[in-house]
């Protein structure tokens, strides 16, 4: 390795290096004890790097001092710190430089890169080498600007001196010279075109030597502007500002130049206007057209663009919509099928006149008008349930409501004044039950006599039938007897009743004796559980399946004597109807354990004309039920006519829930079971029955059990 030549040393004190690195010396106490000696400061550093700030040194030019580079480094643990040039030295190969300290080519290259190293003078281990290019001294550099790539702008471009070519010359006798643009240090006045410039002066420095050219561009005018507007998707509420709507969605281009010269530039300082302001109609939905308009810099352009608007309080045009009617003038009769009391009158043109009536309650007046009887599925299939009516000669003391069963809603916010009275236009979709409820009502609270003409529900499109996609057996889980039987119905998707279709078998049994007729399944004679699978292939369409499960309990009868009184509010906690009219009940109890309830025609109260409490208790002395075991209840009920909203629910602590049946058949026994666990001692469980009907009913309650079961 050759030998390298020390250039600069230029520590001349040790307060001037801790000094400029920001580091001070400091005693471990005050005052001037001559004993307390100074801590001397750390100087740890690491990634020291060293670059050249000069670009390029010419053979014959003083061998470069510590001014031309500049040093970084990380510095007690700051990393990116500057150390001054008071803190290193630089050093070249001795073959690059003189006696009198002058670079010089160590062979005949025109130009030679050799390496500079930086040395610290604290530490001087610590080094690092950059790359510096000598190049032979020259005559002359020349700028040739007649190639400038792009000599066309609008106000406000940066100039570019992209197509310049800088040559340098070695000497006088140098015809051709040597293309050194890249090396050398290009500049340009004006940097930034304005609208009145017509010429720039671009200047070239290489080697000590420079060269400046005038060159000429052409200003490009501003001739037009243009706008564009992203399509707009959704509806908007009546009254909403336009503005808002189209925020972010309306583009504007300046144009500068013509004749295939255009250029285009987004800008985002222009003045947009719209019209209208605010977006509104007087219809349901409709769409409407907006101006935009934009002007910059004196310049204006113009876009129409579309936007849906709709008006909540504006009803719907359903002229073309299908439509199923439950009252129009073509509807032979309306009868109070609530018992609210109301009453109806058909008029000449096909209209109703309907009275309220007090049949709920004293007080409370109500022009109802029910609809009973549809089949599941009937009113999720259609998009409104539409009321049109005159209530000039009725007050409304609440509200207007729609009832689906087990949903009422206030329909207020659904109203639309017309010229001929009011028109409701109620959403199907609001109603959870809208899928399941075999009836709706419309309810008016109020006193007085309105007039409707039409009820009805509609859709965009006549609904179709769809081929099922499912079916659901009932009931899909049950607890029974050993010896008694379980009958299940099966509905598909479209909740038509599919039983007789559906094919039954067990799948697996862990019980013994269990059959299946039909889909009618007589439990075995031990306790298990049974599974019954079920298929039905609707026409046209593949196989659906479900299954069953079935809990057969071998049965211990706990209850050894049961009574009954009427229900009032004492017999049971929490009964659902604490003032329920039970007038006229007459009961006959015979000795196999059995009830005959002769149930009256509903009273006032409407249609839960009865309930009674049952107690069922176990042996004299001894609990019924122990807490915390689980047990196994079951109960038939037969009534000699058709029961609608019939419930049965414990009294303490709510054992078990409610089990209500929409409807009894005349004649056909139905059994009433489920499984609780106790919460408590008992030695007798109040059971509340409440029926609902019109008419009175002669019901029978039969084979009370009550046993524990063993897991």
């Amino acid at each position: 390795m050759k030998k390298s030549k020390l250039l600069a040393a230029v520590l001349t004190s040790a307060t001037l290096i801790f000094g400029s690195l920001g580091i001070v010396s400091c005693s471990d106490g005050g005052g001037s004890d001559d004993n307390k000696k100074p801590v001397t400061p750390k100087y740890e550093v690491t990634d020291l790097s060293v670059e050249s700030v000069k670009k390029a040194f010419v053979e014959g030019d003083t061998i470069p001092d510590v001014s031309n580079f500049t040093v970084t480094a990380t510095l007690n643990g700051v990393a990116d710190t500057v150390i001054p040039s008071t803190d290193y030295t630089v050093s070249i190969p001795v073959e690059n430089g003189t006696d009198d300290g002058k670079l010089k080519f160590s062979g005949n290259s025109e130009t030679e890169e050799i390496e500079v190293t930086i040395t610290l003078v604290k530490d001087t281990t610590k080094t690092a080498s950059c790359k510096i290019t000598i190049a032979r001294p020259i005559a002359k550099i020349e700028l040739d600007v007649t190639s400038l790539t792009k000599t066309s702008y609008k106000p406000g471009d940066a100039i570019s001196t992209e197509g310049v070519v800088v040559k340098a010359f070695a000497n006088e006798n140098d015809a051709e010279g040597t293309v050194v643009t890249d090396k050398a240090a290009i500049t340009v006045e004006p940097a930034t075109a304005a609208s009145d410039t017509s010429k720039v002066t671009i200047k070239a420095a290489y080697l000590g030597k420079e060269d400046s050219k005038d060159a000429s561009i052409t200003i490009k005018s501003l001739e037009k502007i243009e706008v564009t507007v992203e399509d707009i998707t959704g509806e908007f509420e009546t009254g909403t500002a336009t503005s808002t709507v189209f925020a972010d969605k309306v583009k504007v281009k300046a144009v500068y130049g013509t004749d295939g010269n255009e250029e285009k530039v987004e800008v985002s300082d222009a003045e947009i206007t719209f019209n209208p302001e605010t977006l509104t109609t007087d219809s349901a939905s409709e769409d409407v057209s907006v101006t935009i308009t934009a002007t910059y810099n004196e310049k204006t352009a113009t876009a129409n663009a579309t936007v849906t608007v709709k008006n909540a309080n504006a009803p719907i045009d359903m002229t073309s919509w299908y439509k199923s009617y439950y009252l129009n003038n073509e509807t032979a009769s309306m009868s109070d099928k609530w018992g609210s009391g109301t009453t109806y009158a058909k008029n000449d043109d096909g209209t109703w006149n309907v009275t309220a009536g007090n049949g709920w309650v004293a007080s409370y007046y109500v022009a109802c008008l029910a609809f009973k009887d549809l089949k599941k599925g009937t009113i999720g299939k259609y998009a409104y349930i539409v009321i049109d009516c005159d209530l000039s000669n009725f007050t409304l003391s609440g509200n207007a409501v729609v009832k689906i069963p087990d949903t009422q809603l206030n329909v207020a916010e659904y109203a639309h004044t017309t010229s001929t009275g009011v028109l409701y236009q109620v959403p199907v979709d609001i109603f959870d039950t809208k899928d399941t409820a075999t009836e709706f009502g419309v309810i008016f609270e109020g006193t007085g006599s309105l007039t409707v003409k039409e009820i009805y529900l509609a859709a965009k499109e006549e609904p179709v039938y769809e081929l099922p996609t499912s079916i659901t057996v009932t009931p899909a889980s049950s607890s029974v007897a050993s010896g008694a039987k379980v009958t299940f119905t099966v509905e598909d998707s479209n909740y038509d009743d599919v039983t007789e279709k559906c094919t039954f078998e067990i799948a697996n049994s862990n019980t013994t004796s269990s059959s299946i007729a039909s889909n009618v399944l007589t439990a075995g004679t031990t306790a298990g559980t049974v599974t019954v699978n079920v298929s039905y292939t609707p026409e046209g369409g593949t196989e659906l399946t479900t299954s069953a499960t079935v809990s057969i309990i071998e049965v211990t009868n706990l209850i050894k004597s049961v009574s009954f009184t009427q229900y009032n509010a004492s017999n049971i906690k929490n009964g659902p109807l604490t003032d329920a009219k039970a007038s006229g009940i007459t009961d006959n109890y015979s000795t196999n354990g059995s009830f005959t309830h002769n149930k009256a025609a509903a009273t006032d109260w409407g249609n839960w004309a009865s309930q009674l409490t049952l107690t069922a208790k176990g042996e004299d002395g001894s609990n019924l039920l122990t807490a915390g075991k689980k047990y196994f209840l079951s109960v038939t009920i037969v009534s000699e006519s058709d029961l609608n909203m019939c419930c049965v629910k414990t009294d303490t602590d709510n054992l078990f829930d409610s089990g209500f049946v929409s409807k009894y058949t005349a004649n056909e026994p139905y059994t009433y079971t489920t499984t609780f666990t106790a919460k408590n001692d008992l030695n007798s469980l109040p059971i509340l029955f409440a029926n609902g009907v019109n008419d009175a009913a002669v019901i029978t309650y039969k084979d009370f059990v009550i046993s524990e079961i063993t897991e």
